[in-house]
């Protein structure tokens, strides 16, 4: 059987990593899956790097005729074929065209409107209903990476069949990883990794540091770039904990960052199942998470994780000199995570889901070798093998 994933592939997220990790998965079960985006970035380049083919449409602006005509010739050259397909641009030029395959389409979040100025609402709200009329078009079956996220979208998804499929990881040896420089020994070093926006309360670890619970030997690193950071820099000098605070900015090497952190902090305003998150559960450090979304889903407070309130940076203070003082307690949170990767969260596990879901959608996920027209892709021949 055939899979072609259908992203935009223009930024390097969860839900692009989510892209590679399910491709792997599928080829690990006999799937043969071609990648399918609108950008030749980040996304792309990782995917050729692991054997998968890559096809990059050509888009002269956002709804593009013959860019949906050439999405069109490719699926129906590789028919029989299912389609999974994340992202709006995949799912408008998929459903102006003529195909009526089986669509699966991943539902990885949405931004949360009440943090985002009202001018910045408008065109976000355009595309994500133009989505939903791509979806029903198309007959999608969606899949939401948590079960909070399917009740938000319960309203505008009522006329599609709807499934939970957690994101999943593949096991992660931290045994090799090296010591960032930057970690000094004797500090209890924090790490924050991702995209530094409002929803992501930085600042609320920032402000954290302040309170009389917070060890006096926390150091908080922040990796990841994004749009607030000069307004938390000028935050961190306010409150005169400016050199309590490292900003590293991107980097490559991030699981160097979460494995020798004491602990993970995301005092997340909303989130969905974020691909951090189950990181730091397979490299088996500690991880102190808002209740919020997916967080609150996926995590067992005091058995996986420490969850505390959102908006509440005294409650996590709390949670970290909990920690810090409770050395049994970290080890029962890296063991405990541990086991919920390898179970309920493991790449084979998402991806024998998403075969029953493409099963249900109507493509026939026991025929799993044939043949293609387009015998040069190395991803389609017979043994579905990715390199040729």
């Amino acid at each position: 059987m055939r899979v072609c994933v259908v992203t935009t592939g223009e930024l390097f997220g969860g839900a692009e990593r989510q892209n590679l990790t399910l491709m792997k998965a599928l080829h690990g079960l006999g799937v043969c899956c071609e990648l399918v985006v609108f950008f030749d970035a980040e996304l792309a380049n990782r995917a050729r790097s692991l054997g998968f083919p890559v096809t990059v449409l050509t888009r002269r602006h956002a709804l593009d005729r013959y860019c949906a005509r050439q999405l069109e010739r490719l699926l129906l050259e590789r028919a029989p074929v299912a389609v999974s397909l994340h992202g709006y641009v995949g799912a408008l030029h998929l459903a102006t065209g003529r195909w009526r395959g089986p669509v699966v389409k991943t539902e990885h979040g949405f931004v949360e409107s009440a943090f985002v100025p009202l001018r910045q609402r408008i065109k976000p709200r355009i595309y994500r209903a133009a989505e939903n009329w791509a979806a029903r078009r198309l007959r999608a079956h969606v899949v939401y990476v948590t079960q909070d996220l399917r009740s938000r979208c319960q309203r505008e998804h009522a006329a599609l069949v709807g499934h939970v499929i957690f994101n999943g990881i593949e096991p992660i040896d931290a045994s090799g990883l090296p010591r960032p420089p930057e970690y000094d020994p004797g500090r209890m070093n924090l790490a924050i990794v991702g995209r530094i926006e409002p929803v992501k309360g930085v600042d609320l670890a920032i402000r954290a540091l302040t309170s009389v619970r917070m060890p006096a030997n926390a150091q908080l690193h922040v990796i990841g770039t994004g749009p607030i950071q000069p307004a938390l820099e000028k935050l961190a000098v306010d409150l005169r904990v400016r050199d309590r605070v490292t900003f590293h900015g991107f980097r490559a090497n991030s699981y160097d960052y979460i494995a020798h952190a004491e602990a993970l902090l995301m005092p997340s305003r909303h989130e969905g199942l974020p691909y951090t998150a189950l990181e730091a559960m397979a490299l088996e450090t500690p991880l102190i998470a808002s209740r919020v979304g997916g967080l609150a889903e996926a995590c067992r407070h005091e058995s996986t994780a420490l969850l505390v309130s959102p908006e509440n940076p005294e409650e996590l203070a709390a949670a970290i000199e909990k920690l810090h003082a409770d050395h049994a307690l970290g080890w029962r949170l890296r063991e405990s995570a541990r086991h919920d990767v390898q179970t309920r969260f493991s790449a084979d596990t998402m991806a024998r889901r998403y075969l029953e879901v493409l099963s249900e959608a109507g493509f026939d996920t026991t025929e799993n070798t044939g043949t293609t027209k387009n015998a040069g892709s190395p991803a389609m021949g017979t043994r579905c093998s990715r390199g040729g």
